[in-house]
């Protein structure tokens, strides 16, 4: 493993195939990234450029979402291990996508942070209504992204 600060143990890591049949071929054995991914769902394609850079930098899998009207369908075709969640878009705002992802069972318990910046009491206790997990200031900077990520998801990367 290289010495580079920026990495941490989540690697990817090459699997052996499972049947006896499949063993035989062993050049061709699937590659996977045990790395939580993280799902981003924001119109600003310049936060969501920050956002993947620092997740990247750090090892973890990303993908943005710029249309919130299309998040429900793509979050249940990914799974994601945690959500970012941006507070002001077009058409429909971060409460009323939190509140429609919570009433999915498949992400009752995954982590979802609204990313705003509009950090007010009142902003922080709607977003806890809706049921969102946290909820993080902008600027997108890489020591908040990081605390947030790693805080939300220890016993995850644990895990890898």
């Amino acid at each position: 493993m290289p010495n580079d600060p920026r990495q941490t143990p989540i690697q990817s890591q090459i699997l052996a195939p499972s049947t006896a049949k499949a063993s035989a071929k062993a050049n061709h054995r699937k590659v996977i990234n045990p790395a939580p991914l993280i799902i981003y769902i924001d119109d600003s394609p310049m936060d969501s450029k920050i956002m993947e850079k620092i997740l990247h930098n750090d090892g973890f899998r990303f993908q943005n979402i710029q249309e919130a009207t299309h998040a429900l369908p793509l979050l249940i075709e990914q799974k994601p291990h945690l959500i970012f969640l941006d507070l002001v878009m077009p058409i429909a705002n971060g409460y009323e996508i939190c509140a429609q992802v919570r009433r999915v069972s498949l992400f009752r318990d995954i982590p979802i942070v609204i990313v705003t910046s509009n950090d007010t009491f009142a902003d922080r206790v709607r977003a806890k209504m809706v049921g969102a997990t946290g909820f993080m200031s902008k600027p997108i900077e890489r020591d908040k992204v990081l605390k947030v990520v790693h805080n939300l998801l220890r016993k995850k990367l644990a895990a890898c």
